[in-house]
């Protein structure tokens, strides 16, 4: 037996009355059972004390767990051997660099801590984490290789960072900040815990603006091209609008959409005011040298627009700029204007096309060969 293999099991039998009670063995390993040669009775007898199972403790193993500290940062692994095929040899695998070292169960494990002390990726890790703040716990999360600092004393600067961020995302009010439930679970959550006011909230989400469009300034200019869409709209107070967008394949080869600028265009919607504004934003983000093309709605003032555009960015002298693909048109507007020519076609009878639509859906299709 394999899983019994430290117990004992001893059972009494019906020819107890000839024989005494079954014997019993005393090595812990095997199972002894007295075999019944005589007919059975109708009672059977009880259990004595001291009989029925038994636990050897001596045979028992308890496997310990590792209480070296390198472990937090080094995983065991079984992986096939590079000398001996079909034979599988365990190793201790670093959590932050993936190297792995070979290791033997109970041995040493110096070798780890030298490793650690070499890693790079673990003292860069650590160093960071220790300029995060200089007074706290620090904890090591298993999952992501991840070092975490929990902060002992209250740090009033990146809560208010933290604060300015959750509103920008979420798109709060400035005066959340003042309300008064917000003020009670922010003084639960820590009890040194300042209050914050609408202004002061305003100025630090600016700061942080600041802080974002530095960190894309230097992306974009990491970047080798730079394609561009933009388009322009009227709201319902009759104000327009125009809003920028750069596409670009990053230096982690991700491809990422970032919009340079949302600003209000004066009318009219000429071609010389829209390639003016994309310009100055160009020079703004110092990025004219590296735009390979743009996108706009298939109207006339944008073919105006990307002619005057095309001229300014081929006397910068970039290289890699081909006018004869700068003006790329969207696929979306095109799609629209077609499907508003075909509805301007059963213009007066909409009612009477529905109800052919509703009967068959190949209707569609001789309508539309209706219409050639």
């Amino acid at each position: 037996m394999n899983a019994a293999s430290a117990i004992s099991l001893s059972v009494p039998t019906d020819d107890d009355d000839a024989d005494g009670d079954a014997s019993q063995k005393e090595d812990g390993d095997d199972v002894s059972m007295a075999s019944n040669t005589s007919k059975p009775t109708r009672g059977r007898k009880k259990l004595k004390a001291g009989t029925g199972i038994h636990l050897s403790p001596s045979k028992t193993k308890v496997k310990r767990g590792k209480r070296a500290g390198c472990w937090k940062y080094f995983k065991e692994i079984h992986v096939q051997s590079e000398k001996e095929f079909g034979v599988m040899v365990t190793k201790a695998k670093c959590r932050f660099c993936h190297k792995s070292y070979v290791y033997h169960q109970g041995g040493a494990t110096s070798q780890l801590n030298r490793h650690l002390s070499r890693c790079t990726q673990f003292q860069n890790k650590l160093a960071k984490a220790k300029r995060q703040l200089a007074q706290g716990t620090l904890n090591y999360v298993a999952d992501d290789g991840s070092l975490v600092v929990n902060p002992i004393e209250y740090d009033y600067e990146h809560t208010r960072k933290l604060i300015a961020k959750m509103i920008i995302v979420h798109e709060y009010s400035f005066r959340m900040v003042e309300h008064k439930w917000f003020n009670i679970l922010m003084k639960w959550m820590n009890s040194n815990y300042e209050s914050i006011g609408r202004k002061t909230i305003k100025n630090e989400c600016m700061k942080v603006y600041e802080s974002e469009k530095e960190q894309l300034r230097k992306s974009l200019r990491e970047a080798e091209s730079i394609c561009l869409t933009t388009d322009l709209w009227t709201s319902n107070q009759n104000v327009q609008y125009m809003c920028l967008v750069a596409h670009y394949i990053d230096s982690d080869w991700v491809l990422q959409c970032r919009v340079l600028n949302f600003l209000e265009v004066d009318p009219p919607h000429t071609g010389l005011v829209i390639a003016h504004a994309v310009f100055e934003c160009l020079v703004e983000w110092k990025i004219e040298d590296k735009v390979m093309s743009i996108t706009l709605d298939n109207a006339s003032n944008n073919d105006t627009a990307t002619t005057n555009l095309s001229a300014k960015l081929l006397a910068r002298k970039n290289g890699q700029f081909d006018p004869k693909y700068f003006h790329v048109r969207c696929a979306a507007h095109i799609v629209n204007l077609v499907v508003n020519d075909g509805l301007n076609q059963i213009e007066g009878r909409p009612k009477e096309y529905c109800e052919i639509f509703q009967e068959d859906s190949k209707s569609l299709v001789q309508v539309c060969r209706g219409l050639q």
